[in-house]
């Protein structure tokens, strides 16, 4: 009697699809039932210290029900388009869904870019094209990774990774949307020159935060883009770390070349 007891307490804290205050309600119950005396009395001290750690290690796990691990991540590799080579990173579970495409314009191939990105599929999805788009105002949270398919397979030295900077860095500056960096610095990651740049920005009219980290690196001469965009109305956790987590993802960043 004594162990079927205590199996049935463990069989209703075991039930992985009880859920938020379902989960709660049953371990209210439970707990009601011990300060009844009615396990106590007929348990031993050992089965009763075990039910109760049972208890509070379950309630713990009630609490966290349907909350995604931020820190949790997987590895990942991808193929860039025509034979450029392969990028792998390590990125959160959260994002769920990875989209690739081809960006289009009005010239053809030496007008269109390759693009890659990963986001949650809680979140709008929506894929450039075109001359001419406009972009989602709220609600993005995203890395995409883009190139130029008018590729030429080329060798540079490293010195021309400074120069690339600053012209890159003086057209974000001529882009309102891209204009109010923070820092930029250019930091060797995987033996390559990678050109960071830190955005921060909100706007009064909407009421929309906004933060940006763009790099980019070369690969066999071609420029490699990489964009992790936030807009949200929350001034939250995930708003104050973004940039801060965004630096530590692309430290996971490998490039290899297509042979």
């Amino acid at each position: 009697m004594k162990s079927q007891k205590f199996y049935l307490v463990s069989k209703q804290l075991g039930s992985s699809k009880v859920a938020g205050s379902a989960c709660r309600k049953k371990i209210i119950q439970i707990i009601t039932y011990l300060s009844l005396g009615l396990l106590v009395k007929r348990a031993k001290m050992g089965q009763f210290i075990l039910t109760l750690t049972v208890l509070v290690l379950s309630f713990c796990k009630c609490g966290n029900l349907g909350k995604p691990d931020l820190h949790e991540s997987r590895d990942t590799t991808i193929q860039l388009m025509d034979s450029l080579g392969t990028i792998s990173l390590s990125f959160p579970i959260y994002t769920d869904t990875f989209l690739t495409w081809i960006r289009r314009s009005d010239c053809g191939k030496p007008c269109e870019e390759g693009m890659y990105r990963f986001q949650s599929k809680k979140l709008p999805i929506f894929k450039e094209s075109g001359f001419y788009w406009i972009d989602h105002e709220d609600s993005i949270e995203q890395l995409t990774i883009s190139h130029s398919r008018n590729i030429y397979f080329r060798n540079v030295s490293d010195s021309i990774n400074f120069i690339l900077h600053r012209h890159f860095k003086e057209n974000l500056l001529a882009d309102p949307t891209t204009s109010k960096i923070i820092s930029d610095t250019i930091e060797r990651i995987d033996a390559r020159f990678f050109s960071i740049f830190e955005i921060s920005d909100y706007s009064n009219q909407t009421g929309i935060y906004t933060k940006r980290l763009i790099a980019f690196t070369t690969l066999k001469g071609n420029e490699i883009q990489f964009k992790y965009v936030l807009l949200t109305k929350k001034n939250d956790s995930t708003l104050n770390s973004f940039l801060e987590e965004s630096r530590k993802n692309l430290q996971s960043v490998r490039i290899n070349k297509d042979n």
